[in-house]
């Protein structure tokens, strides 16, 4: 069962529901994952060979570029595990950011505390109608999300969803 459909409550109805994979952490990942790997291989044994010093037999060298491989490769398949999919939902209520597919970082912010909602898009982002929004709340929270499709339309959605202070009716003499 995704996050935001375990959250909602009573009464709370889901108008917008994404789950992103995090592809930044994941090409940083998979470059990490290919350095590695070339430790680890028989490049890294020609590498071992190369830098062998006449103190130091290239056995030796070899291993320590083996345990360096795979040390990279465990801290990026566990920064892949820690952050990896994040997902964004905007109910009638708060909009909830998620990231993290084993360990998890939440952070809602009610509709009714939102100070502004901002987009920045790069020109790629621009021409890719994709972009981050930036919700500040008034307490000084702060959701930054990845990059979206439609910023311009989720943020008048949001807008659209805030509650606004109803203004009294006057009376004409």
């Amino acid at each position: 069962m995704r996050y935001l459909a375990s959250v909602v409550q009573p009464g709370e109805t889901i108008f917008y529901d994404a789950a992103i994979p995090n592809w930044e952490l994941f090409a940083r990942a998979g470059i990490f994952i290919v350095l590695g790997l070339v430790l680890e291989t028989r490049l890294g044994e020609e590498l071992a060979g190369m830098m062998a010093m006449s103190t130091f037999p290239a056995e030796a060298v070899d291993r320590v570029l083996e345990v360096i491989g795979a040390l990279i490769i465990l801290c990026a398949l566990y920064y892949v595990i820690k952050g990896g999919m994040i997902e964004i939902g905007i109910t009638n209520r708060r909009v909830i950011y998620k990231t993290g597919i084993v360990a998890r970082d939440v952070l809602e912010i009610e509709l009714a505390s939102i100070d502004s909602i901002r987009v920045r898009q790069t020109f790629f982002e621009r021409l890719s109608d994709r972009g981050r929004l930036v919700v500040r709340s008034v307490g000084g929270a702060v959701i930054t999300t990845e990059p979206v499709r439609q910023p311009l339309k989720l943020r008048a959605s949001i807008m659209a969803l805030e509650p606004r202070p109803e203004t009294s009716a006057t009376e004409t003499d």
